[in-house]
């Protein structure tokens, strides 16, 4: 015997067949997009290329007198220095006898210990290495 209720219950399925595959290949589609990334307009990759040109041209005394420069502008404004001797005392060991196997040895390295909940360490210009007590 037929069911009555069977072919209602396919026009049913049917009508939120659709709706459903409509619906996951939306979502599909939304979630598959890649990102929008933003490319460097030009010019200012241009201008980039050549302040980096112009920072491989100078010699060790003027990378280490821009380096004591930047290092004055972040103990001034930015950083602040742990003052524990001994901590630093053990950093500057440390960083020193990895200087004296870098690939420029020749310039003076100063290691500095921050006061800086983070854990990170940075370098600037002229041998100054900073870093964080985490």
């Amino acid at each position: 015997m037929l069911n009555p209720f069977s072919s209602l219950s396919r026009s049913y399925r049917r009508l939120l067949l659709y709706p459903l595959i409509s619906l996951f290949t939306a979502v599909s589609l939304v979630v598959a997009t890649p990102q929008v990334s933003h490319g460097i307009p030009l010019f200012e990759l241009l201008l980039r290329g050549i302040q980096i040109i112009q920072m491989s041209n100078i010699s060790d005394n003027q990378e280490v007198q821009l380096g004591k420069q930047i290092n004055q502008q972040l103990v001034r404004r930015e950083i602040r220095l742990n003052r524990n001797q001994q901590v630093n005392r053990y950093i500057n060991q440390i960083g020193q006898r990895l200087a004296e196997v870098s690939e420029r040895p020749d310039i003076p390295y100063t290691f500095q210990v921050v006061d800086d909940s983070s854990i990170n360490a940075f370098a600037t210009m002229g041998g100054f290495v900073y870093m964080n007590t985490g």
